[in-house]
């Protein structure tokens, strides 16, 4: 018997064809930083920390190289730079070590920034006058941590009005309204080492007489817009409310301030914060204060 004919078999649909994985992503290359200095080299910390901002890159080491101070020192420093391809970056002031660290490193290929040789030589040469090629001694740093605590110690004590009766010991009186940025100024000017007192300006109160024995040279008025005064105090409603952040009343609270600080007439200076930073602010400050420096302590 004839067997009966098979159907013909449905081939198998084929496989689709795997899809390619995806490359993983390029990881940025790892960056080797040096700082190599002959005192602590926070000066050259604060400069790379200035130029990582521009690049926005995580990858980054720093190896930090203070007090170096021979050369067999700078050798294996610039033969590590070289093995890790890092960027030195250096201020070293002492001048025989500084040259001999820019010869191991152009022998070795290895890139290089001094911060401090450029700015000393243009220095030396507008005043005719070399270099004291030293490092600052540690006591003088010291000195400066110090002044800069008592600094801060001494604004934190005299903020918002606070023993206005010692006003005439502050390095600069700050005045303003609420809100105007008098606070965060007055800390970020105690940072730099100056003693600083701020007292605010408010209706109906009126400013304390002893800023009568203050250089008026040392008094900063410090105003802002209306409209971004209240935009600033809506964050502080749940406190004060009401008349605190109504535009009507703010704008009577300015014109209350220019009328008092106009009544003194006493030469104070006015700032206006509105589109400055606080540290644009306390820069300006800074700038107006250099001719008569800090009060003696």
């Amino acid at each position: 018997m004839e067997s009966e004919p098979r159907p013909p078999e449905t081939p198998e649909p084929a496989a689709p064809p795997e899809e390619a994985a995806a490359p993983p992503p390029e990881r940025e290359p790892e960056l080797h930083l040096f700082i190599v200095s002959d005192a602590t080299g926070r000066t050259a910390e604060q400069v790379i920390d200035a130029a990582l901002y521009q690049f926005q890159t995580t990858h980054v080491v720093l190896h930090r190289f203070p007090r170096v101070l021979s050369r067999p020192l700078v050798d294996r420093i610039v033969d590590q730079a070289s093995e890790l391809r890092a960027v030195m970056v250096c201020t070293v002031v002492e001048q025989g070590l500084s040259e001999y660290l820019h010869a191991r490193a152009r022998e070795a290929g290895v890139a290089m920034v001094d911060i401090m040789g450029p700015i000393v030589e243009a220095i030396g040469k507008v005043i005719h006058r070399g270099p004291l090629g030293a490092p600052r001694a540690p006591d003088q740093r010291v000195s400066t941590v110090r002044r800069r605590a008592d600094a801060i110690a001494f604004t934190v004590r005299h903020d918002d009005g606070r023993r206005v009766e010692e006003v005439g010991r502050a390095d600069v009186v700050l005045l303003g309204v609420s809100r105007a940025g008098k606070t965060p100024t007055s800390v970020y000017l105690a940072t730099h080492g100056w003693r600083v007192a701020n007292i605010p300006i408010v209706p109906g109160v009126p400013l304390p007489p002893v800023l009568e024995e203050v250089d008026p040279r040392r008094v900063f008025v410090l105003t802002r817009a209306p409209a971004v005064l209240a935009r600033l105090r809506q964050g502080r409603t749940a406190v004060a409310g009401g008349r605190y952040t109504d535009p009507a009343a703010i704008r009577e609270e300015v014109r209350y301030a220019r009328e008092e600080v106009a009544r003194w007439g006493k030469g104070w200076r006015e700032i206006d914060v509105t589109t400055l930073s606080i540290e644009e602010t306390a820069t300006t400050i800074e700038q107006l204060l250099a001719p008569l420096g800090r009060r003696p302590r």
